[in-house]
């Protein structure tokens, strides 16, 4: 994936007092309602050379802190939107909810990955980004075509994710991958967003072409390998 934001700026990230110290559950959400360990898949080389590893919630933020304003090429001085600073609850969210991974080349870390479970059938893309030496080397998408079998084996029944209207790299990329665009969100902390949905099972990809959509269905064209349960 070429770079998503999951809204925070810099100004917004910055680390309240006890940041440091406090152990993480043992185990992540994800392991616990779906039975999924993410560190028994990895780690993956996505691409030559760049490998995808399991990593945490400090070694992930730290990343997305010192490299924020150019992997999303945003002001930090910009103030439309209502301001969500890193507080503790929120620090305790992403501690307990996330599954955090990283794009490592030659010791560096390049890219980051976060996923959260949205509810107890949907994988969340909660935020992804890549340097922009390493951008479009479609390095989180290559490691969620990795983990995508894995997820729907444990019931997941899609994978969802938000980006601006204005990101036409991401756009198209998860296009490319089988995202439908399902959705706007108006929102105070990130202004709009496009939800976007990768249905892991046919009845659900189904119900949603049925219910919502007109004219051609490219996603119900030829053997597609989604279940029909």
């Amino acid at each position: 994936m070429h770079a998503q934001s999951s809204g925070e700026s810099p100004s917004q990230l910055s680390r309240p007092s006890g940041f440091y110290g406090i152990a993480p559950p043992r185990s992540s959400m994800s392991e616990r309602m779906w039975g999924i360990r993410f560190s028994d898949l990895l780690p993956l080389e996505v691409t030559r050379g760049i490998h995808a590893v399991v990593s945490d919630f400090e070694r992930t933020m730290t990343f997305a802190l010192e490299n924020y304003s150019t992997i999303f090429e945003s002001d930090p001085k910009d103030m439309r939107f209502f301001p969500d600073p890193l507080t503790e609850a929120k620090r305790r969210y992403y501690v307990e909810m996330g599954d955090f991974f990283e794009f490592v080349e030659e010791g560096r870390t390049v890219g980051f990955l976060i996923l959260t479970p949205h509810d107890w059938s949907t994988c969340y893309i909660r935020g992804a980004g890549a340097l922009q030496s390493h951008q479009g080397k479609r390095l989180g998408s290559r490691l969620l075509a990795h983990l995508t079998e894995p997820l729907r084996a444990a019931g997941v029944q899609r994978i969802e994710a938000d980006t601006s209207p204005s990101n036409l790299a991401v756009i198209h990329l998860l296009a490319r991958d089988r995202y439908n665009p399902t959705g706007m969100v108006l929102t105070d902390r990130w202004g709009a967003n496009i939800k976007l949905t990768k249905f892991l099972a046919r009845p659900a990809e189904d119900a949603f072409l049925q219910q919502y959509c007109t004219g051609i269905n490219y996603q119900q064209r030829g053997a597609d390998g989604l279940p029909q349960e």
